[in-house]
């Protein structure tokens, strides 16, 4: 029971992290309304300008800190192949500390791995398309993902051994909306089409990110 409910620890202080991100999602709709000004101040550098051969970074983190702890560190690197489609991958770390969230044991877990993704541009300019500005593109997104865990938090203790790589599957989709002519910040939703008990996130999952090109 422990063990199962240290694992309902886990993914409910996940989920509230995910959860903070639909604040995001309303503040970022809201400032698209309230940007028209400043993107007629950058579209004459983006997004019309070639991505094609062009590196950017995605310096993904998320930390929460209170009752219990939660740190994710992702970075990653893209490349983008074609102007509309770009490759990309990074390592991805989470550390979580329960410090007597909903049980008065306290406990640590480390959780690693690796991720690989591509992305296609549907949209590359919305502003030609819709009568408001809300957004500059709009895209899909393909993401694979192995993660080693500690299975003692995420399953009844049996024959398995003490770590174990899994993997996640993710698709979706997001909007991206320029900040500078070589910067910029996104918002993704993605589900897993692998989802267990050892996922880490319930679908679906929300992300917002900056991507910085050079």
């Amino acid at each position: 029971m422990k063990v199962l409910f240290a694992y309902y620890c886990i993914s409910q202080a996940i989920l509230i992290m995910r959860k903070s991100l639909l604040l995001m999602l309303l503040i970022f709709m809201v400032n698209g309304l309230c940007s028209a000004q400043h993107r007629s101040e950058i579209e004459s550098i983006t997004p019309n300008e070639k991505r094609n051969g062009r590196f950017f970074i995605v310096p993904e983190t998320g930390f929460w800190f209170g009752s219990y702890t939660n740190i994710e560190i992702a970075p990653q690197i893209g490349y983008y192949i074609f102007d509309r489609w770009s490759l990309g991958l990074g390592p991805h770390y989470v550390f979580y500390k329960n410090n007597g969230y909903l049980s008065p044991d306290i406990y640590t877990t480390h959780i690693w791995g690796i991720k690989t993704f591509t992305r296609f541009s549907l949209i590359r300019d919305a502003s030609e398309i819709l009568p408001v500005y809300l957004f500059d593109e709009l895209f899909a997104h393909i993401e694979y993902e192995k993660m080693n865990i500690e299975t003692k938090y995420f399953n009844i203790p049996g024959t398995l051994p003490e770590r174990l790589w899994v993997d996640y599957f993710y698709i979706g989709a997001g909007f991206n909306q320029q900040i500078t002519a070589g910067a910029s910040y996104f918002l993704m939703i993605l589900w897993n089409l692998n989802n267990s008990i050892y996922s880490l996130y319930r679908n679906p999952t929300y992300r917002v990110g900056v991507n910085i090109s050079f």
